[in-house]
């Protein structure tokens, strides 16, 4: 059993702090001379242990900023040293590291950081948080007609939601499970999914399909990755107006049928859904080539999908 020391000034630049945050595990290590490899790092690791094993305490107040989860989070970022309650804590926490990683932050007080900042920092260190929670909804009121923002925050949304999840994601597993097969009136219609008249409250969203500034944005700049933060945002408005025109066009009939998980439809508020309209599978026109080529080229030259 570990017993509870006082924790060291030490701890702040010494050599084992900077060798256990590469996570270099059991691989091939250094020799004295730095010339030449030998063996697993087991013998190593056996002289320099791992100082996290060991419980240490610090209630000394810091100065970190208010915004940062105190007492009633996992991490304490009030007491102690903030940069050693995370790996590289120097780069990942509001200070100096992280303003010479974010140059636009130079001479900004951490408590003055844009609030897209702090949100960033908080779902990388606390994305449990109250804190983090209160800054996503915040950014996400400003991020509402401000699509370079928008694409930002639904990163930062992304990289929260890989952290929580599962290696293995149920919805996407496609209709592996029984599914049903309904019908209904389109009520509305977004790049987002459809409401339908018959199920009030539901919104059937295009199964495999992402449409969210932040993908849009990572294949407008797979396609050409010279374009400036405000560019990206501009074909990202011009896209989601071209598709906003196509899926008009496409459920102009009001009439659509969709392939659900079973029983999502009596239950579930968002559910992943085949969506066929006019005898076309609208999803498949999503994910291929095609839709993304009527993205791309003027409106007229739309055609439905043949498969």
């Amino acid at each position: 059993m570990h017993r509870l020391r006082n924790q060291s000034y030490a701890r702040q630049d010494n050599f084992s702090r900077h060798y256990y945050e590469k996570e270099l595990g059991a691989g091939v290590g250094p020799s004295l001379s730095g010339t030449e490899h030998f063996g697993y790092t087991e013998p190593f690791r056996r002289f320099v242990q791992n100082e996290l094993f060991t419980p240490q305490a610090n209630e000394i107040p810091n100065q970190a900023p208010s915004w940062l989860p105190g007492d009633d989070y996992y991490t304490n970022f009030h007491e102690g040293d903030p940069f050693l309650k995370v790996p590289e804590g120097y780069a990942r926490l509001p200070g100096a590291g992280y303003e010479a990683l974010h140059p636009e932050l130079k001479d900004v007080n951490p408590e003055d950081y844009p609030d897209i900042h702090k949100m960033a920092i908080l779902a990388d260190v606390a994305p449990y948080s109250r804190e983090y929670n209160t800054y996503r909804q915040i950014v996400g009121k400003e991020a509402q007609g401000n699509t370079e923002l928008e694409i930002e925050y639904e990163k930062i949304l992304n990289r929260v939601k890989k952290t929580r999840e599962s290696v293995i994601r149920m919805q996407d597993r496609h209709f592996t499970a029984p599914v049903d097969e309904i019908s209904g009136t389109v009520n509305e219609v977004s790049p987002g999914g459809i409401t339908l008249k018959e199920y009030p409250g539901r919104l059937f969203q295009f199964s495999s399909v992402s449409t969210s500034a932040a993908d849009m944005s990572a294949r407008i700049l797979g396609e050409e990755n010279n374009m400036t933060r405000s560019e990206v945002a501009e074909e990202v408005d011009r896209r989601r107006s071209a598709m906003r025109d196509y899926l008009t066009k496409t459920f102009s009939d009001g009439e659509v049928r969709l392939v659900v998980p079973k029983g999502a439809a009596d239950s579930a508020e968002a559910i992943r859904a085949v969506i066929l309209a006019g005898g076309e599978n609208v999803n498949q026109g999503g994910t291929s080539f095609s839709l993304i080529r009527h993205l791309r080229d003027p409106l007229p030259q739309l055609k439905p999908n043949p498969y």
